[in-house]
């Protein structure tokens, strides 16, 4: 009897030692497949990012040699243009003095056997050479006018800001007042961002609001009345800033008619962007530095010519709040990215970069917008729609240089008064 249940604890130690052997087995093919599928993944990625950056180089050498080219032929054109006039400038002189014989001006074209006079032909022949000089200048001008055109297309003149949100963090306040009219010291929020626009480069702000905005439509316009009360007066000086605005801008209103994320309000203004790169702010992300942050970015863009969002290093708890970016620095402080995600879990998150309110976009974005589909909190959000574009080519992340406040939050509002205050003390 005890024999036997001895043979039948050996017997289920046994089992258990073999369930256990198969257990670990399959655990660790598990792993192993986790580890290969992520390597695969590493792989790809490291691919992708090796042949976009090829490509990048392979693009910038052609464009230095097409630029080479092109600044070479135009020499050579330029002198044999000089070197023409000099010769019509010897033969007018060998005219003017009766130095000049037949065989000297023009060969074979003047013989005694002519019936026109020397004097005559050569003077057919100097209009002749006049006219080709003229349509080789006016080929070079056309060509001239044709790359400034295309440069123009390249150069981004608009900028588009997101102004149809409510500002909930700010009731009552914001329940009859625009979030982006709130004041730092004497300007409102929009304000700045169209300063910063136009520091770029930018002349046509292209504003996307709602029901209840159109206090910022009457900010970036003429009041007859109030001018008309403090012309002439101590106060006058006050509207200075804000005329000089109006006065270099031109500014265009669309409204959202339904609050479905950025991506939706993004795609709310193309009818007022159009088929031209842009840039977007959003104005509740009030950005100081030496130089503005749209600046720093154009700089970028004019050498990669593709999207661009900013982006700044936040605590790693506070993820949830941004969308967040992975990526591969190719630059100091320029990363071609790789995966993107909207307000992720701390412990999800790819990183701490997190994106802020400046973009720069290509307007194959619309197109990239409509077919994307409601994802974080069922609204259309950009960073899928710019996760979507990296895959198809490249987007990069940049992280600027400058001090940001986020002033969608009353903390951010108060810290951005008493840092502009600050400044504001020092200038006087």
């Amino acid at each position: 009897m005890l024999m036997s249940m001895q043979l039948l604890n050996t017997q289920n130690l046994v089992l258990s030692l073999q369930n256990k052997i198969e257990d670990l087995k399959t655990r660790k093919k598990t792993i192993l497949n986790i580890d290969l599928r992520n390597l695969e993944i590493k792989i790809k990625n490291l691919k992708d990012i090796t042949l976009k950056e090829l490509e990048i180089k392979k693009q910038n050498i052609i464009q230095e040699s097409l630029n080479k080219l092109k600044v070479n032929l135009e020499i050579d054109l330029v002198n044999k243009i000089l070197n023409l006039k000099e010769q019509i400038k010897q033969l007018e002189n060998k005219l003017v003095d009766g130095s000049i014989k037949n065989s000297e001006v023009v060969g074979e074209f003047i013989t005694n056997d002519n019936p026109i006079k020397p004097k005559k032909k050569l003077m057919i022949v100097i209009s002749f050479i006049s006219g080709l000089i003229l349509s080789i200048f006016l080929v070079l001008f056309m060509n001239f006018i044709q790359n400034l055109k295309k440069m123009r297309n390249k150069m981004i003149k608009k900028c588009l800001f997101p102004a149809a949100g409510y500002g909930t963090r700010f009731l009552p306040a914001t329940k009859a007042t625009p979030k982006e009219m709130l004041p730092v010291l004497t300007k409102p929020l929009i304000q700045y961002g169209v300063e910063e626009a136009l520091d770029a480069g930018m002349d046509t702000m292209a504003i996307v609001t709602g029901r209840g905005k159109r206090a910022i439509e009457d900010h970036f316009d003429i009041s007859y009345e109030l001018e008309h009360q403090i012309k002439g007066t101590s106060k006058e000086h006050y509207l200075t800033e804000i005329r000089d605005v109006i006065t270099k801008c031109t500014f265009s209103y669309t409204r959202q008619v339904e609050m479905k994320g950025l991506g939706h309000a993004i795609l709310s203004g193309q009818t007022l962007i159009g088929d031209e790169p842009f840039a977007v702010l959003l104005a509740d992300d009030l950005c100081h530095a030496p130089k503005g942050v749209l600046s720093q970015m154009i700089d970028l863009y004019e050498k990669y010519q593709c999207s661009i969002v900013a982006i700044e290093e936040v605590p790693k708890e506070e993820t949830n709040k941004y969308g967040v970016i992975a990526g591969k620095e190719i630059e100091k402080d320029i990363f071609m990215i790789q995966d993107m995600v909207e307000k992720p879990d701390p412990k999800d998150a790819p990183s701490n970069l997190a994106i802020i309110g400046r973009y720069i976009l290509t307007p194959d974005i619309f197109d990239i917008i409509k077919t994307t589909k409601p994802g974080k909190g069922g609204e259309i959000q950009i960073t899928d729609a710019l996760l979507t574009q990296a895959k198809k080519g490249m987007v990069l992340a940049f992280k600027f240089d400058g001090q940001r406040f986020d002033c969608g939050s009353i903390d951010g509002f108060v810290n951005a008064t008493n840092y502009f205050y600050e400044l504001e003390k020092e200038k006087n």
